[in-house]
């Protein structure tokens, strides 16, 4: 059976626990066996939460891919009647409309491809310092003046491989989600440093990988998670807020950009306690691809006409045709 005890540490340890009666020279006696299995229970856990994100990740990437043909269709068609000078006001108000509703929708199909990481990303040497103190002026705004901001940024690190709008993506979704957190007011704490991954680290949490790496840390003195909250917060849609509050979407978009990087996310906390969210980003290494090349504009000369053919290949009917439409549109 198992069972669970309260070391002098005070620290809580599962055990496995056999009992047996024996008789030894006609001397009754129980054998009791304990077992420490805190760390399998651990790992196992570890296990299963990576299976239901990887699960959750695919259903995420599926849904984000069919909505964003369903949105370009909708912004399109709604952008080109927009274009047209002869609208009344009543239906271009209504256009207006459905076309910030299909941006926010937009949005959040980002946001899931975030998640899923399947967004599309430029990756190239980034001074992560330099990235979170060009931020440091939207944080303040963004977190209020009831929050205080402490910048504690190592010297000298070394650039991380990483695309900079995720990264920007990463430090405002913490900042929020941080800011959430100290609803009456607070500080909070940015901090970055190198850190070598040994085997122990990695035993301790299977995502880590192996190597040095550049860790941002925020930390908060807000009113912390329980156990229940921290084993779902990268879970998209997910939220404690109430209903309109947010779209659960932060962290999940957090842990989507550090997956598809090649780095990970850890998390400190307890009721009352405040936050500490560390996230962990691979050097940038010898061997780089090069910068992709930049597409030059195309002159007034190469301007469309109907003398030439575009032939559209695309599976979605509905976006096939509007690509159609819009080509049509254009001369083609």
């Amino acid at each position: 059976m198992a069972a669970s005890i309260r070391t002098t540490t005070d620290e809580t340890r599962e055990l496995l626990v056999a009992a047996e009666n024996l008789e030894l020279g006609n001397v009754p006696f129980h054998l009791l066996i304990l077992q420490d299995i805190t760390e399998r229970m651990r790992l196992e856990n570890e296990l299963r939460q990576a299976q239901k994100m990887e699960a959750v990740g695919r259903l995420a990437a599926g849904v984000a891919h069919d909505f964003n043909n369903i949105l370009t269709v909708i912004l399109g068609n709604t952008a080109m009647q927009l274009r047209n000078p002869h609208l009344d006001e009543k239906l271009t108000s209504s256009l207006q409309q459905v076309e910030r509703a299909a941006e926010r929708a937009t949005a959040l199909t980002r946001q899931l491809l975030a998640y899923s990481r399947k967004q599309i990303i430029q990756r190239r040497p980034l001074a992560l310092n330099k990235v979170v103190e060009q931020t440091v002026a939207m944080l303040q705004r963004i977190i209020g003046e009831h929050i205080a901001l402490d910048m504690q940024l190592a010297p000298d690190l070394p650039p991380i491989f990483a695309d900079s709008s995720s990264v920007d993506q990463v430090i405002m979704n913490l900042a929020l989600n941080a800011r959430d957190a100290m609803p009456d007011g607070g500080k909070l704490t940015i901090a970055t440093h190198q850190v070598e991954i040994d085997e122990t680290a990695h035993v301790r949490n299977p995502e880590a990988q192996l190597g040095s790496h550049i860790c941002l840390a925020m930390k908060d003195t807000g009113c912390g998670m329980d156990a229940a909250t921290l084993g779902r917060i990268f879970e998209p849609f997910f939220t404690t807020k109430d209903p309109g509050q947010g779209t659960g979407m932060g962290l999940a978009t957090v842990y989507g950009v550090l997956k598809q990087h090649g780095g990970w996310i850890e998390v400190d906390s307890a009721p009352s306690c405040g936050t500490t969210i560390r996230a962990f980003f691979p050097l940038c290494t010898d061997g780089l691809p090069e910068e992709p090349t930049e597409i030059q504009p195309r002159s007034a000369e190469c301007a469309p006409n109907e003398s030439i053919t575009i032939l559209v290949v695309e599976d979605e009917e509905m976006l096939r045709e509007f690509v159609g439409d819009v080509l049509g549109a254009l001369g083609y």
